[in-house]
């Protein structure tokens, strides 16, 4: 696993992780990128399509490298992978989600908007909760009685010995 945090202003911003060999730091550079260049949310930075390069030897016996092969999951779209092809790349199609493509969990902290949000990769089974005050959040989009029931359905409060319900 790649266990990652980043900071922002000398506070926690990220925390970030995949398991998937020779291609975890690339597929947490693949969200990275799309969080931090590309603007997109933590959940939608997950879900991108991903690639992953070949050109070094591999971690794990028999030590294999294809020099020039980038690996590219099917949802990027043809003429990107002709333009990479034409640039010199082997490209080689991944399915359209696979979980060689790692599964990135993370957690982030946003401070300006008071918000902690989860994402979690569906390339594998995974699921992201994050903590904070539920309720707080959603009142900014919905009613006190949608939030109520919300809550009462779904808000579990995680404590040092168990699991309690918050009714």
């Amino acid at each position: 696993l790649t266990p990652t945090v980043i900071l922002k202003d000398s506070k926690p911003f990220l925390a970030i992780s995949t398991p998937g060999g020779d291609s975890q730091d690339q597929q947490i550079l693949n969200v990275l990128l799309n969080l931090l260049v590309f603007d997109m949310d933590l959940q939608a930075a997950i879900e991108a399509p991903r690639v992953a390069s070949y050109s070094f030897p591999s971690s794990f016996a028999p030590f294999e490298y294809f020099p020039g092969r980038l690996a590219v999951e099917g949802r990027i779209d043809a003429a990107t992978r002709a333009e990479l092809s034409r640039r010199g790349h082997e490209v080689k199609e991944w399915p359209e989600w696979t979980w060689l493509a790692g599964s990135v969990e993370a957690v982030h902290a946003d401070p300006q908007r008071g918000l902690v949000s989860a994402g979690a990769d569906p390339r594998r089974p995974a699921y992201a909760i994050a903590g904070g005050n539920p309720a707080k959040v959603l009142r900014r989009r919905f009613s006190d009685e949608v939030v109520t029931e919300l809550v009462e359905i779904a808000w579990w409060d995680w404590s040092a010995e168990k699991i309690s319900r918050n009714l």
